[in-house]
């Protein structure tokens, strides 16, 4: 498995491993520059972020004022344009976090946490909340946990059930909608990952009144090849490269891929649908959005 396909996944369920953490680096896009030093006039307690579906949890419970630093891999947006970017999954620049000045760090490590993060943090005064990302109960959780550590738990509820409801007009726009059978994919130069159950991504498929081919493994990630994805038969493919960090090489080496496979049945009919949004691999704020351009392109 190359490193590029290992860290789409992999940022997908946000556990990274010392493995791909050189590749991280190799995939950074083009930012508009970042001010340095502290945030004038953001609200305390202050936050930095080094997993961009931490930004995207702050950003979407309506804190975006709480942000003085963000992560390399964020892409510029509203809420983080020009803040700092204090590192990623794989390095933390500590001179910039700290000239930033935040209370809280947010980062994604599970129980993958680099060895002596926390002690750092705790010399500086910084709290560290690690979230857990997997399914889309995680998101609630995680939104709660922040809402309550910025003392906007009211706004913070208020956010969440506003996505809650978004989500469920989705699951019941398609309630009736035929059951499609769909690959959820990651393309990488020849090696393809398919998405699996216990995954938002398949939790996702199912609202937007998919069929996940990929659930007979039983795993949230699978490593596949020509053969194996001829067998699974998809109707449907669903292809992720988020833009950035894709380039148009890449995309178009994806396409190619599948043009190699003209019986496959979703080649065939021409339901190869290459999702290139950002948020496609990034479990936050944006899960209705994704549920929608799902439910659109099944259906």
């Amino acid at each position: 498995m190359t490193r590029r396909l290992i860290l789409s996944l992999l940022l997908a369920v946000a556990v990274l491993s010392a493995g791909v953490a050189a590749f991280v680096t190799s995939q950074r896009h083009d930012i508009a520059p970042s001010r340095s030093g502290p945030v004038a006039g953001a609200a305390e307690p202050t936050v930095a972020s080094i997993t961009p579906a931490g930004t995207d949890l702050i950003i979407g419970i309506g804190a975006a004022g709480h942000l003085v630093a963000v992560s390399d891999l964020d892409e510029d947006r509203d809420g983080v344009r020009g803040l700092p970017r204090v590192g990623d999954f794989d390095h933390v620049d500590w001179e910039k976090l700290a000239a930033a000045e935040p209370k809280i760090l947010i980062t994604q490590f599970g129980d993958r946490m680099p060895a002596g993060l926390k002690e750092r943090c705790d010399q500086m005064g910084i709290q560290l909340i690690d979230i857990q990302l997997n399914v889309i109960e995680d998101v609630y959780r995680q939104a709660d946990v922040l809402g309550m550590a910025l003392g906007m738990q009211a706004v913070a509820d208020e956010r969440i059930e506003e996505l809650r409801q978004k989500l469920a007009e989705v699951r019941d726009r398609m309630m009736t909608a035929p059951r499609v059978r769909t690959a959820i994919a990651v393309f990488d130069g020849g090696t393809v990952g398919l998405i699996g159950p216990g995954t938002f991504h398949d939790q996702l498929l199912s609202d937007a009144g998919g069929l996940n081919v990929a659930a007979r493994f039983n795993k949230p990630y699978i490593v596949t090849d020509r053969e194996q994805l001829m067998a699974l038969a998809p109707e449907v493919v669903l292809d992720l490269e988020p833009v950035p960090p894709t380039t148009p090489q890449q995309l178009d080496q994806a396409k190619a891929f599948w043009d190699s496979l003209p019986d496959l049945p979703a080649v065939k009919d021409g339901q190869v649908h290459t999702i290139t949004v950002p948020y496609c691999l990034r479990p936050g704020w944006h899960l209705a959005d994704l549920a929608d351009v799902f439910a659109k392109n099944l259906h």
